[in-house]
């Protein structure tokens, strides 16, 4: 009986496993092509060392203009791009907090953003 219990329980647990490296495999073959061009007028360059300040909790594109960008800050508040991250304004910098924890765009009016605050992120 016991055989008979562990050989049921290899047999679902190797099957399981087939089944997942199969499922990686064919979503691991779908190729995602990115335009070259968003990045052209970016340039990287080493701003850190950063453990509380400075760091980037979440970003939110309009998907029909993705040129346009909105990035939310652990303590440094919200910024909005326009030119695909070459510029940056800031949003959100008349209010009260700069600790943001969230944020989003409607993708159907690009202008109302909803910004989640109060959260400095010290823990992510």
């Amino acid at each position: 009986m016991l055989i008979t219990f562990i050989r049921r329980r290899l047999v679902v647990t190797c099957s399981l496993v087939l089944l997942g490296v199969a499922a990686g495999t064919a979503f691991a073959q779908q190729e995602v092509s990115v335009d070259p061009s968003v990045f052209r007028d970016l340039e990287f360059r080493n701003i850190g060392p950063a453990i509380t300040g400075g760091r980037i909790v979440e970003f939110a594109v309009v998907e029909a203009t993705p040129a346009i960008i909105y990035a939310a800050t652990a303590s440094g508040g919200a910024f909005k791009t326009t030119n695909g991250g070459t510029t940056w304004e800031p949003v959100f910098e008349k209010e009260h907090t700069v600790s943001i924890g969230a944020i989003a765009v409607s993708q159907q009016n690009p202008n109302l953003v909803w910004i989640g605050t109060g959260e400095a992120n010290s823990i992510r």
